[in-house]
């Protein structure tokens, strides 16, 4: 086992959609910028959020893991409602990387969490769908990979250099299929499978995967592969209508490097911003997400009207959830839905069967 070969892999572009340069830069730890794109616009009152106040934990034996083969990491998000006197319910699974223990761990120890509730004109109120991440590392990261999976994405790069992206995929998909994978062993793969789903022109599912090899802003990536990880979300993001992603990690890629006026992502961003400003619809392309990770797609909504079309495969429903509501519909091409001005962070998260596809029209009133 060896946890000493990283530098090699790191250094990788192909041309087409994600050409640019690759430079060094230091990984930040805080969290995504939170970036409001809609907003109330009523009278709404002053609001507070919740803030934690104590967290008794319960985590994972070292055992499970820690075994003697390898070690495993995991990133749990959870959403919960906080309540008007500061407890936690209804705790609901968002999102999981990595084994299923470190999932059911969290949700026993999140159950005992207190907070200060949220308020609403200085008066307690519920907050719901609130969401945390957390993640199960070692710190400091032990950037490394075991020799099979070293041994792999070096093929899988040499597979994408001979642009044999089919031979590529069946190298990567694998990997992900291991028991147990540290931060650094699925960033590196993810990120290698969002390059060669890019160059098929698969970008919903290269989207998945980027998203995944950018987990705590590219921290778990190699040194050399963090900033244009970062260029291929923003890229990603604008290609199929994720704007609102777009602009959060292009506010994260100006703290880490030089970003100019001429940069071809500064140009683009400015192109989204533009559209946002304007009157014409967004078009969002949409998939639920591959097979076996359970998750609905998710979209911050950037327009108060919204209906679907395109649907290709099942869709069961979606559930629109803001700040203080939450409304729970099928979904037809032949209906429009209108989110009242009072309303305000507004995530859209449609469920139905893995790779099924569909449009989200966004309009202005």
């Amino acid at each position: 086992m060896s946890r000493s070969r990283t530098a090699a892999l790191g250094a990788f572009c192909i041309a087409a959609l994600l050409t640019a340069s690759i430079c060094s830069l230091r990984a930040d730890e805080t969290d995504t910028p939170t970036i409001t794109l809609l907003q109330c616009e009523a009278s709404c009152g002053k609001w507070t959020d919740p803030k934690l106040i104590e967290h008794p934990s319960s985590f994972p034996t070292r055992e499970e893991i820690q075994p003697p083969q390898f070690s495993a990491e995991a990133l749990v998000t959870i959403r919960f409602t906080v309540t008007a006197d500061g407890h936690v319910k209804d705790t609901v699974v968002e999102r999981l990387i990595g084994p299923k223990n470190f999932a059911e761990h969290t949700l026993n120890s999140i159950k005992d969490w207190n907070f200060q509730p949220a308020t609403l004109n200085g008066v307690a109120v519920a907050r719901p769908n609130w969401e945390i991440n957390l993640m199960y590392m070692f710190n400091p990261p032990e950037l490394g990979a075991r020799d099979r999976v070293y041994t792999a994405l070096k093929k899988a790069r040499t597979l994408m250099e001979d642009q044999k992206f089919a031979d590529s995929e069946a190298v990567l998909l694998p990997l992900l299929e291991l028991d147990r994978l540290n931060f650094y062993e699925r960033a590196m793969t993810s990120y290698f499978l969002a390059l060669n789903e890019s160059q098929l022109n698969k970008y919903a599912t290269a989207r998945e995967y980027i998203e995944d090899a950018t987990i705590a802003q590219g921290r778990y990536l190699s040194k050399d592969s963090r900033e244009f990880a970062m260029r291929v979300r923003i890229r990603l993001d604008a290609a199929i209508g994720q704007y609102g992603d777009a602009l959060k990690w292009f506010s994260i890629l100006s703290q880490s490097a030089t970003v100019t006026t001429d940069d071809r992502d500064a140009k683009l961003i400015a192109d989204l911003r533009a559209q946002l400003a304007g009157s014409d619809p967004i078009g969002v392309s949409g998939r639920i997400p591959k097979a076996g990770s359970s998750q609905p797609w998710r979209h911050d909504l950037l327009r108060r009207n919204f209906g679907f079309a395109k649907i290709d495969g099942k869709v069961d429903r979606f559930d629109l959830r803001c700040d203080q509501q939450q409304i729970e519909s099928a979904i037809s091409e032949k209906a429009e839905w209108h989110v009242p001005k009072s309303w305000s962070n507004c995530v859209l998260e449609v469920f139905g069967e893995p790779g099924a596809t569909f449009q989200v029209a966004e309009t202005k009133d």
